[in-house]
C-alpha cells in the first residue's frame, strides 16, 4: 500500500506545483492590472479615488493570497486524507475489506494466503479506479470552493471601486465643471478607464 501511495506522490507534487505557478501568476497580474488603473488616476491627480484604490488593491490581494494559501493547505490535507499508507485515508479505507479479510486468516499457510489477498486487492483495476474517482471528486469540490471566494472577493473589490469611481464623479463634475471646463470629461475618461481595468481584472481571474 505504501509503495502504491508513493507512485503517487510525484504527479501530486507536480500537480501543486503547477497549481502554485498558476496562482501566483493570477496575483502577479491582478496586481499589474490595478497599478495600472492607479498609475492613470495618478496621472490626473485625483487624490480620493487613488487613495481609494490603493486601499482596496491591499484589501483584494490580501484576500485572494488568504485564499490561495487556504487552497494550498486543503490540498495538503487532501493528499494526507487521500494518498498516505494511514488506515485513516482513502486509500486505507478502501484496503480496509481485504485487511479484514488476512485477520480472519490463521494456521498453517496463512502469511502466504494474507499475501495473496493483499497482492490481489493492489492488483484490482477497480480499486485503483474508484480511489482515483474519489479523489478527483475532492479535488473539484476543493478547487470550486476556492474559486468561488475569489469570484466573491472580486465581485466585492469591483463593487466598491465602481461605487468610488461614481461618488467622486458625482461630487466633482458639478462643482468644479464650471472652473475647468475639461474636467468633467476627464473624470468620465478616468472613470470608464478605471472600470475597464477592473473588468480586466476580473476576466484574468
Amino acid at each position: 500500500m505504501g509503495e502504491m501511495a508513493s507512485d503517487l506522490e510525484r504527479p501530486w507534487e507536480e500537480m501543486c506545483g503547477a497549481l502554485q505557478e498558476r496562482q501566483l501568476n493570477m496575483l502577479e497580474n491582478a496586481d499589474e492590472f490595478a497599478d495600472m488603473a492607479m498609475e492613470r488616476l495618478e496621472h490626473d491627480s485625483i487624490d480620493s479615488l487613488t487613495r481609494a484604490l490603493e486601499n482596496r488593491q491591499s484589501m483584494f490581494l490580501a484576500a485572494i493570497e488568504k485564499v490561495n494559501d487556504d487552497f494550498e493547505n486543503n490540498l495538503r490535507i487532501l493528499r494526507i486524507e487521500s494518498l498516505s499508507a494511514l488506515r485513516s485515508s482513502l486509500f486505507g479505507k478502501s484496503m480496509e475489506p481485504f485487511y479484514n479479510n488476512c485477520n480472519a486468516e490463521s494456521g498453517r499457510g496463512s502469511d502466504a494466503r494474507r499475501k495473496a489477498i493483499i497482492r490481489g486487492a493492489l492488483s484490482d483495476q477497480d480499486l485503483f479506479t474508484k480511489l482515483m474517482g474519489s479523489l478527483k471528486d475532492s479535488f473539484k469540490a476543493t478547487s470550486e470552493a476556492t474559486q468561488a471566494k475569489i469570484q466573491e472577493a472580486t465581485v466585492e473589490y469591483l463593487r466598491v471601486i465602481e461605487q468610488r469611481f461614481d461618488l467622486v464623479r458625482s461630487e466633482n463634475v458639478a462643482r468644479e465643471s464650471e472652473q475647468d471646463p475639461d474636467f468633467r470629461l476627464r473624470v468620465e475618461q478616468i472613470a470608464r478607464a478605471g472600470r475597464e481595468t477592473m473588468q480586466r481584472v476580473h476576466q484574468v481571474i
